[in-house]
């Protein structure tokens, strides 16, 4: 006896819902752990401060603290690479320590740990137009569970990037304010009582 149409309806309909579930609950788990799960990544940016320094920073911009945290290059990364000029072969230094190489042991939401890393010159003359692959492992807590997950982050670093790039100090108005003041209060001790300051203007007219 062949099976109705009816009935083969019903049963394509049940697996398309089936289907269309189990995506939803897919999804639905993605959006989770995106909105929980860490993300430790390594990036590069002038300082802030002192513009010509270029510092490494280690940051987690997930939701989620991440534990246990360990960084894999894809070769050697220089470090206090400072100088306006390029760094000999033999004077080359290599990060032997710091958390990219002994790494850290838990890094909250917006956690960070930020270091020195060189000038665009002295790295520029080890790096040249190379970029470094860096990965992190960590470890997450999972979903109804004590039990931790490892997760995997990759990062590029560079150095070539930087080339015509302007950096500029923080809050330089009030810099120069401070500065004005400074000045100011210097006028102001040297014109005080105990000592006097003349100050003689002369107008210089020329004829024509």
């Amino acid at each position: 006896m062949e099976p109705h149409w009816t009935t083969i309806g019903i049963f394509w309909v049940t697996v398309l819902v089936c289907a269309a579930t189990i995506g939803a609950t897919a999804v639905n788990m993605i959006l989770y752990r995106s909105q929980t799960d860490p993300e430790v990544i390594v990036y590069t940016k002038h300082d802030p401060k002192r513009p010509t320094i270029i510092s490494l920073v280690i940051e987690n911009i997930g939701r989620g603290v991440a534990h246990d945290i360990r960084f894999y290059s894809s070769e050697k990364i220089p470090y206090g690479a400072f100088g306006w000029e390029a760094i000999s072969a033999d004077k080359i230094e290599w990060m032997t320590y710091g958390p990219l190489c002994s790494g850290i042991p838990s890094l909250p939401p917006g956690g960070r740990r930020e270091m020195d890393w060189g000038q665009y010159a002295g790295l520029r003359s080890i790096i040249s137009d190379r970029s470094i692959s860096v990965r992190a492992t960590f470890k997450a807590k999972c979903r109804f569970s004590y039990d931790l997950m490892t997760i995997s982050t990759y990062s590029t670093i560079d150095i070539a990037s930087y080339e015509n790039t302007v950096a500029h100090m923080d809050n330089e108005p009030q810099k120069i304010r401070e500065e004005l003041a400074k000045i100011g209060k210097a006028l102001g001790a040297l014109g005080s009582r105990s000592h006097p300051l003349a100050v003689t203007l002369t107008n210089k007219i020329e004829s024509a």
